[in-house]
């Protein structure tokens, strides 16, 4: 037993000192090199390596080091692992909200969305998760291909939504929007070639703009700078479109909140998260890549001064979850 242990608990420690490495590059050259910025969205990964690290530190007499400088790194990994956790679980009170919506004087504009997957085997229970809440808005990305001609046809015809946009193509980049108001605007635009929608909601009583965006997945180097052009190309737009109102930006951003990148986003954009840093939204490897953002007129500190509530949902049929927003 005391053999495995010790196996074990060398190779933790060695890798908690790589993963810990590899964060902190991803970090500094994250802007420069795509390869690294990868890495950055797995901070709650490396925070849980770090602490399992100090817990299962190989003590033994072939180290060449004093006992002192072995407790020492054993309670930074502690520390360092709990810091960057509570980083990672920053707004966890967002989990416990209710689904209904709070009382108002003025009824809330409920949203749903998902990235529901072009390969979704299970699309009805999907979409069936998504519209039980009847939300006023139902954004859905991937739906295209043949899994959801069905069940997105039997949504028009029930003609709860009189007004329906749509980038309908047959790969990852579909995306559907359904809207209950129906004086609302729905337009396509593209940023650096790739698909987004705007949903213009006047009289609510203040207008409000919503985006779905999805810029593409940094899985090589032309993707990979396909997406910064994106995200520069709807920032300039979001910069220099004279909006009224509070506007939402809700998608699949194919990065996450540890990502510089995305930083310099919200930071440049003047737009502030809605979604818990490190809540898993997409499987397998469980980061967090679904983002809400949101702006707002009377340049408030806080998502709770503007009203906006998001709870996520459960996973049915994709590899992303799903959420319901309430937004006064």
């Amino acid at each position: 037993m005391k053999v495995l242990y010790r196996f074990f608990s060398r190779r933790l420690f060695w890798l908690a000192w790589l993963a810990l490495i590899v964060l902190l590059l991803s970090q500094l050259f994250g802007r420069i090199y795509w390869q690294l910025e990868l890495f950055s969205h797995y901070l709650p990964h490396v925070a849980i390596l770090l602490l399992l690290a100090s817990c299962f530190y190989p003590v033994h007499k072939k180290y060449l080091v004093s006992r002192q400088i072995q407790l020492g790194v054993r309670l930074g990994f502690g520390l360092l692992g709990g810091i960057l956790l509570l980083l990672s679980l920053q707004s966890l009170s967002m989990l416990t909200q209710n689904v209904n919506p709070p009382d108002s004087t003025i009824a809330p504009l409920t949203i749903a969305y998902q990235n529901v997957n072009i390969g979704n085997q299970q699309a009805k229970q999907t979409l069936a998760q998504l519209t039980q809440f009847q939300p006023d808005v139902l954004i859905l990305l991937e739906a295209g291909g043949e899994n959801w001609q069905q069940p997105l046809q039997t949504l028009i015809t029930e003609n709860y939504y009189p007004i329906h946009c749509q980038h309908k193509d047959n790969s990852p980049f579909a995306m559907q929007v359904f809207v209950h108001q129906s004086n609302a605007h729905c337009e396509v635009i593209k940023f650096a070639d790739f698909p987004a929608i705007k949903i213009t909601l006047p009289n609510l009583p203040n207008q409000r703009s919503i985006y779905a965006v999805h810029p593409p997945p940094p899985i090589n180097s032309d993707l990979a700078h396909a997406r910064n052009q994106y995200l520069h190309a709807l920032k300039q737009h979001l910069l220099s479109t004279n909006l009224q109102g509070n506007y939402l930006i809700i998608g699949d951003f194919n990065l996450s909140a540890f990502s510089p990148i995305y930083r310099d986003f919200i930071a440049d954009s003047k737009l502030q998260r809605a979604t818990p840093r490190g809540l898993p939204t997409w499987l397998p490897f469980a980061i967090s890549i679904d983002q809400i953002l949101i702006h707002s007129r009377q340049n408030t500190s806080s998502t709770n001064d503007i009203n906006i509530q998001v709870q996520p949902l459960a996973w049915v049929g994709s590899d992303h979850r799903g959420f319901l927003l309430s937004w006064e």
